[in-house]
């Protein structure tokens, strides 16, 4: 007989699920893909958590904030408890506690939800408040109102992944379209680092439970002018704020570090002039324990002339200063007049009074600065000199630098 391969037998379902019912597999490979998959999704969770960035938990970052209003610039929110909070100290503290405080959930919008507040590319509700503001709504001018978010300056399109790093200045602003770039700051006083006579060392070390000053005291002299070079030697970052003559915090006569968020192992420095004997406290915001005193004492430092009539002058004015007006805000005087301007605070606040030179510019050398520095409320002062070449000066309080203006018109 020919011999004839037998053909072979087809493959189904069934026998197919018959086979693997009829292998044999040994007890460890259940145990192997059960632990392979374990890894594989913890690895999973390991890719994504890193995608979404710092900061983790024992992180701590700093930003400062502020908000404004149709032009109005707002109360610190108030304080409330989480791993990202504030301390109603005008800071965003990131601090995850959780791990849902983790990454993504710093971002700024997360922030103003952990205190009870709303933050959306077009919905504003500041945590503490019921008041809500949508873009399109009115501004009391009757402006449109259109919500803004800056970083360092810089205007950002998308703010929703936003999460705010360690040193950076954040403006939140509705009303109208507002532009890029820094912002005069109304809650302190800068004076040029050229002015300062000595450099005193200062400190600031520690995490936010136990940082602390070194020294924790300074002393100074009446009207001396004195840069304080400020060294973080702590873990994380610091700031130095210091509450001038006025004694209270937030206020145009602040004196703050620049940078005002100093990093880990970071200089910062600040310029100081106190003209009353006295102490005047400073602290660190980021970190509340961390308080120490200005102890202002002894001779005053140079010659601070005494309000009066002491050389004769070509024109004299009287101009009162209000918390954030000046009356009357505009003068004229003639090309090379000697003049003088005496000065009264009837206001509640300490005031000054400062005409920018030729270049236009404040706080450069070709001012015309009121002595003494500052009047608080129901002192005077005066400013005597001169401007020679024709043209439209403004002047201002450097306390209130941004409402508290005028205009000295030098006709030929």
């Amino acid at each position: 007989r020919t011999y004839r391969d037998q053909p072979m037998p087809k493959q189904t379902m069934g026998r197919t699920l018959r086979r693997v019912r009829s292998m044999r597999v040994p007890p460890w490979v259940p145990v192997m893909v059960v632990v392979l998959a374990v890894f594989g999704i913890l690895g999973l969770l390991f890719v994504v958590r890193g995608a979404t960035g710092a900061p983790r938990i024992n992180d701590h970052r700093h930003a400062t904030y502020q908000t404004f209003i149709c032009g109005q610039r707002q109360a610190h929110y108030p304080e409330w408890r989480a791993g990202v909070h504030t301390h109603e100290d005008g800071i965003i503290h990131i601090h995850p506690f959780l791990p849902r405080e983790e990454g993504a959930g710093a971002r700024l919008g997360k922030w103003f939800e952990y205190g009870g507040g709303k933050l959306t590319q077009s919905e504003l509700r500041k945590p503490g408040s019921r008041e809500e503001f949508k873009n399109g709504d009115e501004c009391p001018d009757g402006s449109e109102g259109f919500l803004q978010v800056f970083v360092n300056g810089a205007k950002l399109d998308d703010w929703s992944r936003y999460i705010p790093e360690d040193g950076d200045r954040v403006r939140i602003v509705f009303g109208p379209e507002a532009e890029a770039g820094p912002v005069e700051q109304e809650d302190r006083t800068v004076i040029p680092e050229s002015e300062a006579a000595r450099t005193v060392e200062l400190e600031v070390t520690g995490a936010e439970g136990d940082a602390a000053f070194v020294p924790v005291s300074i002393e100074l002299e009446p009207g001396e002018t004195v840069k304080l070079l400020v060294s973080n030697t702590g873990s994380i970052s610091h700031s130095v704020r210091v509450a001038g003559a006025d004694g209270g915090y937030e206020t145009g006569d602040d004196f703050v570090s620049e940078p005002e968020i100093i990093q880990p192992g970071e200089e910062g420095f600040l310029i100081v002039r106190l003209d009353e004997e006295g102490e005047v406290e400073f602290r660190d915001p980021t970190a509340p324990l961390a308080i120490g005193t200005i102890v202002v004492t002894g001779e005053l430092a140079g010659e601070t002339p005494e309000p009066g009539d002491p050389e004769p002058v070509d024109v004299k004015f009287d101009v009162s200063m209000g918390d954030n007006f000046f009356e009357p805000g505009e003068l004229e005087v003639e090309a090379g007049q000697m003049f003088r301007i005496k000065l009264t605070n009837d206001g509640e606040f300490i005031h000054n009074l400062r005409i920018t030179g030729a270049d236009g510019e404040y706080d450069t050398e070709d001012d015309l600065v009121s002595t003494p520095k500052f009047q608080k409320g129901g002192e005077t002062g005066e400013l005597v000199g001169q401007i020679d070449e024709p043209g439209e000066y403004s002047f201002r309080s450097d306390s209130q630098s941004t409402e508290m203006v005028g205009t000295i018109t030098v006709v030929k």
